[in-house]
Parts: structure tokens; C-alpha cells; sequence
């Protein structure tokens, strides 16, 4: 596989966000982008990148979860797993989902 897997910085995640369009074959309108900055944790963000193009994203959101005993506990819940159709059948979904989890 010659895409790398990595954290993507703040200046990315608008290129981020069009790329996990892309890869959901959607649009993302621009009065959506404001959103999806409001919630995006960057630093639980990454991409699979062709040389400078992303063509692969994963995420993780910081959740609380409930569980017996009245507790809740943090949680990740995985999130904008998906890849280009121009890179799909490469092994980079299965990849970017070890990076997250890892």
C-alpha cells in the first residue's frame, strides 16, 4: 500500500470533511461545514493520504457511556470511515480502523 496513514492538522479538516463526502458519494453544502468544525476533534482524526490528495478518513468522538453500577465511563464512538471510490479494495479501510482503534 503506498497511502500513509496519520493525524490530520487543523488546516486539513475542511479537505478532511470533503473527503469523507466523497467517500459517502455526498455533498457537503457550506452552511454544514460550520457544524462539522463545531464537533470534529482533530487530534482523533485521520487520513489516508496520496501524496497530498486524503482519499481515506476515520475518527473517533469522545462519548460517556452507561454502565451498570449507575456509572458512565469514556467511550470512542468511531465515525467517517470511509474511502474514495478511486482507492477503495487497497486494504486502506481496514488500515485507517486500526489507527483509530489503536
Amino acid at each position: 500500500m503506498d497511502v500513509q496513514i496519520r493525524g490530520i492538522r487543523e488546516d486539513e479538516l475542511e479537505a478532511w470533511l470533503h473527503a469523507t463526502e466523497v467517500a459517502f458519494s455526498a455533498r457537503l453544502e457550506p452552511e454544514e461545514l460550520e457544524n462539522e468544525r463545531s464537533v470534529a476533534e482533530v487530534e482523533r482524526s485521520f487520513a489516508a493520504c496520496d501524496g497530498d490528495e486524503i482519499v481515506g478518513t476515520a475518527a473517533a468522538y469522545s462519548l460517556r457511556m452507561a454502565v451498570p453500577g449507575g456509572r458512565d465511563l469514556p467511550a470512542a464512538g468511531v465515525t467517517s470511515v470511509g474511502v474514495k471510490p478511486t482507492h477503495r479494495r487497497r486494504g486502506i479501510n481496514t488500515a485507517l480502523m486500526g489507527r483509530v482503534l489503536e
